[in-house]
């Protein structure tokens, strides 16, 4: 275990700035050539945009699609963040279909229960994200995790509202609104209102990026999400779209490969890597372990939706770099930055 830091920087607007550093990434801070980004949480904040979205799709889903009687305030961002710190739910496509086919199954096992009061019966939310935690984590266990004790003819009954391809269209027009036709070349035809990705904000402070840094992106937003996500954080021109590693790309976190290509492209000498979930550590870690070498600097940062209530789940998980938020990690680099 790497023995930390915490040092008192520029103060904030509100409380005290945190950085914790380890005595890896203060050894390894001089070779540090590379600065790599998450999109969402890191460089936007997303609470009122991506993760909304996500919370509005599953009743979304239930009530206007199925026909339930389900109110918006189903599904809480507490819920996500044991989801994702259960691990593999990067993607928040198989975060909402992952909720989904819990409430179906429960749905099917208390036919007379109402959709709001299912959590209630167990096993609930809670109990299903420690089963999928155990079990490793994402949408394929969490599938196997609702369906296994059930006869063939229970899973066709299922199988027939679990229709994840509706619940793609579902989260896409909830988060992109009048935008969607740009970003998946089809107009909405489900939602029609106003996108939540209007209500992305921009967190980084362009005056922090040192111009000797390569700079680089693995998001796990598609291509054209993650091309529009740049326009807005205002780093078009500052980051080259060819230096974005997307889901388009086939790569999902926590596998090492987006990391490894984003590596191989900017022929890097040390990268830190600045994520806001325990995923985004897992990926650091797995590049690490894939390569034999440390060529991978992990930092979490609490400007996520959940915010400092993961500050600490992300300590006890041991990044190289703990801090508020991205401006914090480039203000440590900037330090000695030549």
């Amino acid at each position: 275990m790497h023995t930390r830091t915490q040092l008192n920087c520029a103060p904030k607007i509100k409380g005290i700035f945190l950085l914790e550093v380890s005595d890896r990434a203060k050894t390894l801070k001089p070779a540090v050539d590379t600065v790599l980004f998450d999109m969402d949480g890191v460089l936007l904040d997303v609470t009122n945009s991506i993760r909304e979205a996500l919370i509005r799709t599953v009743p979304y889903y239930l009530r206007e699609v199925l026909g339930w009687p389900t109110s918006d305030s189903l599904i809480t961002t507490d819920d996500v963040e044991r989801f994702k710190n259960a691990g593999g739910f990067n993607d928040d496509i198989d975060l909402a279909c992952a909720l989904i086919v819990h409430y179906l199954v429960r749905g099917h096992e208390n036919p007379d229960a109402s959709p709001d009061t299912l959590n209630i019966l167990q096993p609930n939310l809670k109990r299903y994200v420690a089963r999928l935690a155990e079990r490793g984590g994402g949408l394929k266990v969490a599938e196997e995790i609702c369906l296994e004790h059930f006869t063939r003819e229970d899973k066709v009954a299922i199988d027939t509202d679990y229709r994840k391809q509706v619940i793609t269209q579902v989260f896409t027009e909830l988060f992109a609104g009048e935008h969607h036709a740009m970003l998946y070349g089809r107009a909405p035809t489900l939602y029609t209102g106003r996108g939540y990705v209007n209500n992305d904000v921009p967190l980084i402070d362009l005056s922090l990026i040192n111009p000797k840094w390569k700079l680089g992106i693995l998001t796990g937003r598609d291509r054209a999400e993650a091309s529009f996500g740049l326009k807005t954080a205002l780093l078009s021109g500052v980051i080259p779209e060819e230096n974005i590693v997307s889901k388009s790309d086939g790569q999902k976190k926590p596998k090492p490969g987006g990391l490894l290509v984003l590596d191989q492209m900017l022929m890097s000498n040390v990268s830190v890597y600045i994520g806001d979930t325990l995923d985004d550590l897992r990926t650091v870690q797995n590049a690490n372990r894939t390569l034999g070498t440390t060529k991978f600097l992990g930092a979490l940062v609490l400007s996520g939706p959940a915010g400092a209530a993961n500050t600490k789940s992300f300590r006890t998980a041991g990044p190289d770099i703990l801090a508020d938020d991205v401006n914090g990690v480039l203000r440590w680099l900037a330090e000695t930055a030549e």
